[in-house]
């Protein structure tokens, strides 16, 4: 569908809600998930800022924040 995110597939997205304003909401990747099927509501998560690259423009990357469970370390 997106060229851009073929080498990315699979992937876990994820609306996250903050702790400091639970009326925010970022659309985000879960990183470093095993089991995906695994996964649950209002699972507490930790921030970790990462490099986000496509096949499609080569050479360029921005930082961008993805989540993981926050016991999953």
């Amino acid at each position: 569908f997106l060229p851009a995110f073929e080498s990315m597939v699979p992937f876990v997205t994820a609306l996250v809600a903050l702790d400091e304003d639970p009326l925010v909401r970022i659309a985000s990747y879960l990183v470093d998930v095993s089991d995906p099927s695994t996964l649950e509501a209002e699972a507490p998560l930790a921030v970790e800022f990462r490099d986000l690259e496509f096949t499609t423009v080569p050479g360029r990357a921005v930082r961008v924040p993805m989540f993981r469970l926050r016991d999953a370390r």
